[in-house]
């Protein structure tokens, strides 16, 4: 039985049968319909909607009726709040993996202050080393990347599947379009960073930094 004609709650014993209108009669005896279905052309699929509407409100209010519009209105409503609760967790994870990422190439940049100074003094630039420092952090980068990817890809085929399967709406689709959309944030933050932690850095002298090493 297609879901749109099934009784929309459960019980103990969930079965539903179909029986032709006699055989029905012949056990049931002559009574009211419980439920009446419609079958609308879809040109008129909003004059019904609105017909039906005013027939619940005015005129029988002890009637309440499903429509096509109704399903997808509520239908939208848990995409918004998968949407919602999906998007806030993903920001979360995201500002942490951020402030995680900071963390380490500050703490490599403050804690190789020593061999930057050494490199310096053998005659390496402080654009080579923002450039080395840029392409540490691009490395990071691909790395995250790559395990994004392959782990987005293992939960959306196991976790996301198997609970979409309990929706009849539901249809499962692998993408990756959301990992690859952050790949140009990512590489602003992994050029960002370096650059400004060996300029905090760099404004103390040469001398100034062996002598702490020392």
């Amino acid at each position: 039985m297609p879901y749109s004609c099934g009784i929309k709650h459960f019980g103990l014993f969930n079965c539903n049968y179909i029986l032709p209108e006699e055989e029905y009669l012949d056990l049931m005896g002559e009574q009211q319909p419980m439920r009446t279905i419609f079958n609308v052309e879809k040109e008129q699929e909003e004059k019904m909607e609105q017909w039906m509407a005013d027939y619940c409100e005015n005129v029988n209010e002890d009637l309440a009726y499903t429509s096509k519009a109704s399903i997808v209105a509520q239908f939208d409503s848990q995409k918004d709040m998968y949407a919602l609760v999906g998007g806030l967790l993903a920001f979360i994870l995201a500002i942490i993996g951020v402030l995680n990422f900071i963390n380490t190439m500050v703490t490599s940049v403050v804690s190789r202050k020593q061999e930057f100074a050494m490199m310096e003094a053998v005659g390496m630039t402080g654009g080579q080393l923002k450039s080395m420092l840029c392409f540490e952090g691009g490395y990071y980068a691909l790395y995250t990347t790559v395990c994004a990817i392959i782990l987005s890809i293992i939960i959306s085929v196991t976790a996301v599947k198997n609970l979409g399967e309990g929706f009849f709406f539901f249809t499962w689709k692998l993408t990756v379009a959301p990992v690859i959309l952050c790949i140009p944030a990512i590489m602003i933050v992994v050029l960002f960073v370096p650059v400004v932690c060996y300029q905090r850095i760099g404004k103390i002298s040469v001398v100034e930094r062996m002598r702490r090493a020392e």
